[in-house]
């Protein structure tokens, strides 16, 4: 139901850049019913969501079907599902991609950081074990581990992470026409001490 939202406002988009207006305003609709009917479905006035999984928050969270005033409790829930499991992920490949964003844009900046390193340490593994790209890597073979079939998702969900939110380069029209330049400012420790990254906006 998530994705079907998500579908909705990705074809409202779409239909707006053509100029299709009777379209884009139809499926406007589909999405704010669409999005009301699973607010009303999944999300409780505690801030928790579906069946407590972790993609049930990120997925939510992502596609804007959370109210405001509850997004906070949200993602603090979330959080809290990710440190009782011992800092692993649940999320698969639905919600994998969208997790580092999530946690960045629901005020848990600390978590994301030590997710990001986790995934991180696994993409050098990963990398270390491959000589060349594998396009067999993404195919599922009787007996295959499903962490093996999943390990290159999760490393493109990390490069796509630092890419977007990290450099903060992301596209503000199709093929990169108009760039939206916004990167978040990162705080954490290094082995001599804290680590800090910080961009400010510079005019000549």
């Amino acid at each position: 139901m998530a994705y079907w939202a998500y579908c909705a406002a990705l074809m409202e988009e779409m239909a707006r850049a053509i100029n299709r207006t009777a379209a884009a305003d139809h499926y406007a609709q589909v999405r704010a019913r669409i999005g009301a009917a699973f607010s009303d479905a999944f999300v409780h006035s505690d801030g928790t969501v579906g069946n407590g999984s972790q993609t049930s928050y990120v997925l939510a969270l992502r596609f804007d079907l959370v109210p405001a005033k509850l997004r906070e409790s949200a993602g603090t829930h979330l959080a809290a599902g990710i440190r009782q499991r011992g800092m692993k992920l649940s999320t698969g490949f639905l919600g994998t991609p969208y997790l580092l964003d999530v946690l960045s844009d629901t005020g848990q900046p600390k978590l994301r950081s030590r997710c990001c390193c986790r995934r991180l340490s696994l993409v050098g593994l990963y990398a270390g074990q491959r000589r060349h790209d594998d396009v067999g890597a993404l195919e599922w073979r009787p007996g295959r581990r499903r962490h093996e079939f999943l390990q290159p998702l999760r490393i493109g969900a990390v490069v796509g992470f630092m890419y977007r939110r990290l450099a903060g380069i992301a596209p503000a029209a199709p093929g990169f026409r108009r760039i939206d330049i916004n990167p978040i400012s990162v705080r954490g420790s290094a082995p001599c001490g804290p680590a800090t990254s910080l961009c400010r906006p510079h005019l000549d």
